[in-house]
């Protein structure tokens, strides 16, 4: 049998050496877009403004960290709490299926929060690309048995990747890069019984929190067990691992879950599990039920049944929900929304309460399981099927496999560019932030941040009682 703690010792030498292809450094420079307009959506939100009170009533320190949309830094731990959750909150930032939860708004706050303002920005590129290798082989070794329990991995394996990305940025050796890790480890958690409450994002915040810390700790002379990975009482059996730890070692360097299969990125605030039927109720939104979308006449729709394969809507834990918050983990509210022709943006996924319209809607959704095999490229299916039954018993159906902004049905440059023209609030605002992201990967952190912060207003620090401005939320 493979021993769990002799492969980490391995992996290690990996994890510090291997070297990501161009191609994987490209994607990582689509990533860092995309978690950079994520972050700026949220910059005016409430949430935030509270979190960023808090971090500073810990103290200033000598060396602050950047938060992306604020004029003051915070220590380096505070600056990957409010950055991952600044990330996270709109839930509007990218996925990987393999993680089965959201790398960059783990490790894009840890890396910049441990960055020099001179570290190079082909470091920080490689360092996010061996952090999302390690945390999506890792998601695959805990297994769907792991979500299912209750577990979230944004919070769990991103303490971990985020923990490898930060020592492998800083060129720890291997023994404290084994002590980071294990240490983050100590820390990693999170729960799905979280998601529609602000406490999801805080725990990928958390989690890059944990990172910073353990790195810093073993920079510190901190001791931890190097052995964590123990499969008797480590974290692989703590959390209920069940792949094959093959997975965590085999092949580093051959090819790169960034590119293969993919990031998923959002052009809605909602989980990515209800994008297909989204996508689905859309075409019949805007095909066959024009008309009655069109006229508002919604009690035309007598029923609606949303299909989707068994186990693939764990995420989705609200059937009928109270709030738009809560609505963005509801295929249910998502479909009802399309259907009676309103936009899945923040107006109606925020804290606000649902609309009566929609409540009705979604009273008469129903949603059923399908046992379904893999897509046609042998990885996991995404399908969902939308069916809406008219008053005088016609029914209409649509069906969608690979949504907009999978991997298999990726986003072009016009809708990356229209997500951060909806966080920047501007054309202009937004060519600046790409500019200065594409001008990473030859340059530094600080002179990334300047650009940022040129680009964008930043949100004072004498902020009291933030309101937030308006928001779209809605990029398509």
């Amino acid at each position: 049998m493979r021993s769990p703690s002799a492969d980490w010792r391995t992996l290690t030498t990996e994890l510090l050496t291997a070297r990501p292809s161009p191609a994987a450094r490209a994607a990582a420079v689509t990533a860092l877009e995309d978690v950079v307009a994520s972050s700026l959506m949220a910059r005016h939100d409430p949430a935030v403004g509270r979190l960023v009170r808090y971090a500073r009533a810990q103290g200033v320190p000598a060396r602050p960290r950047p938060v992306l949309g604020r004029r003051d830094g915070v220590a380096a731990g505070a600056a990957a709490l409010v950055g991952g959750f600044q990330a996270h909150l709109l839930d509007v930032d990218d996925t990987h299926e393999h993680v089965r939860g959201h790398p960059s708004a783990v490790l894009v706050p840890t890396l910049l929060a441990l960055a020099e303002p001179d570290s190079a920005g082909a470091d920080v590129l490689d360092a996010y690309v061996v952090g999302l290798e390690l945390m999506a082989r890792l998601g695959r070794v805990l297994g769907p048995r792991h979500y299912e329990a209750g577990w979230h991995p944004t919070g769990t394996a991103g303490a971990l990747a985020g923990a490898v990305a930060g020592s492998r940025l800083l060129g720890l050796d291997a023994a404290t890069t084994a002590t980071a890790v294990s240490l983050a480890a100590s820390q990693a958690g999170g729960l799905r019984a979280q998601f529609g409450t602000s406490a999801k994002p805080l725990q990928a915040g958390l989690a890059a929190q944990s990172a910073v810390q353990a790195v810093q700790l073993a920079l510190a002379g901190a001791e931890a067990n190097p052995d964590f990975l123990d499969s008797r009482a480590g974290f692989l059996a703590a959390h209920g691992a069940a792949g094959d730890l093959d997975e965590l070692h085999a092949g580093w360097g051959r090819s790169w879950r960034i590119l293969e299969p993919g990031l998923w990125f959002k052009q809605h605030p909602f989980c990515s599990a209800a994008m297909s039927a989204s996508d689905a109720a859309a075409s019949l939104a805007g095909g066959a039920l024009a008309e009655v979308v069109r006229t508002g006449r919604v009690d035309e729709i007598r029923d609606v049944v949303v299909t989707v394969p068994r186990g693939g809507d764990t995420a989705l834990r609200h059937t009928r929900p109270r709030t738009g918050e809560e609505g963005r983990f509801s295929v249910e509210y998502v479909v009802a929304l399309q259907l009676t022709g309103r936009r899945p943006d923040l107006e109606h996924l925020g804290t606000a309460p649902v609309e009566p319209e929609v409540d009705a809607l979604v009273s008469r959704t129903a949603r059923e399981h399908v046992d379904r095999g893999p897509a046609a490229d042998g990885g996991r299916s995404f399908w969902s099927r939308v069916s809406v039954t008219r008053a005088d018993g016609r029914t209409l159906a649509a069906e969608v496999e690979n949504p907009r902004g999978s991997p298999r049905n990726p986003l072009g440059p016009d809708d990356h560019r229209a997500k951060l023209v909806a966080a920047t609030g501007s054309a202009s605002a937004a060519a600046a932030v790409h500019e200065a992201v594409v001008r990473v990967i030859d340059g530094d952190v600080g002179s990334l941040v300047e650009a940022l912060h040129a680009a964008v207003p930043t949100v004072p620090s004498t902020d009291r009682q933030q309101t937030a401005p308006p928001r779209q939320g809605s990029t398509a």
